[in-house]
């Protein structure tokens, strides 16, 4: 599950936040389903396209074998941008701010106590900052691309990785869409369901599932503790 599987917030520089005045935010609510039974949530807020930076945040939430796990996560990119990223963050659970920014070829990392420079390709990516890698990827079958895949905790290279254009298929919820298959160091890494306009409307996280719903139907049924999650916005700075 790698970065699902860790409590992360993200912190960094940047002009403006998703849902201040004058901005267009957008959020796409997800199922967080593990062999076939709902345990949680994933949504992703989009900031406004058109500001300097837009911010994009990612926030899921479930609970597996009795553990209950967040994940927070986001990333930046520039205006009229949306397959590059400037800067990414989390905050682990110990609750240090860590920020990780590209400058040039070059990742920055900065926490409270210290900053750490790596060489980093220009094809680089976070992997949950996958919407910018299928941004980039021609929906044809048989049309691939590759990235090296960065840890979202660390900043680490994870290695080589590669996704690839199946066949289109039939989605009962969303018509025609093509399957994305991606692998990771040679190995099977996440399945993405992905409309036409790039909407990715199911993840195969390797058995958990994300399916892409109406906001009050995901939220359904989850457990009353975790209160009123009419955004997620609250759950960063």
């Amino acid at each position: 599950m790698g970065a699902l599987a860790a409590v992360v917030l993200g912190a960094c520089d940047r002009p403006r936040d998703a849902g201040e005045a004058g901005m267009t935010a957008t959020t796409d609510w997800y199922d967080f389903a593990i062999a076939g039974t709902k345990v949680g949530f994933t949504a992703i807020l989009r900031g406004d396209a058109a500001a300097q930076v837009a911010t994009t945040y990612s926030y899921t939430r479930f609970t597996m074998e009795d553990e209950e796990i967040e994940s927070r996560f986001f990333y930046t990119s520039p205006a009229g941008d949306r397959a590059r990223w400037l800067s990414f963050g989390t905050v682990p659970e110990d609750g240090v701010s860590i920020e990780f920014r590209r400058a040039g070829g070059a990742l920055v990392a900065v926490d409270d106590d210290r900053v750490v420079l790596a060489q980093i390709p220009e094809d680089a990516y976070p992997t949950q900052a996958y919407e910018l890698v299928l941004e980039r990827l021609e929906l044809r079958t048989g049309r691939t691309i590759a990235y090296t895949a960065l840890s979202d905790g660390d900043g680490a290279v994870i290695g080589r990785s590669e996704m690839r254009v199946g066949e289109a298929v039939d989605d009962p919820g969303f018509g025609r869409v093509h399957l994305v298959l991606e692998t990771m160091n040679g190995q099977r890494g996440r399945r993405f369901w992905v409309a036409g306009d790039r909407r990715v409307v199911q993840i195969d996280w390797n058995g958990p599932i994300s399916r892409l719903g109406k906001q009050a139907e995901v939220l359904a049924g989850l457990p009353q503790r975790w209160g009123d999650i009419s955004s997620i916005r609250p759950f960063f700075p």
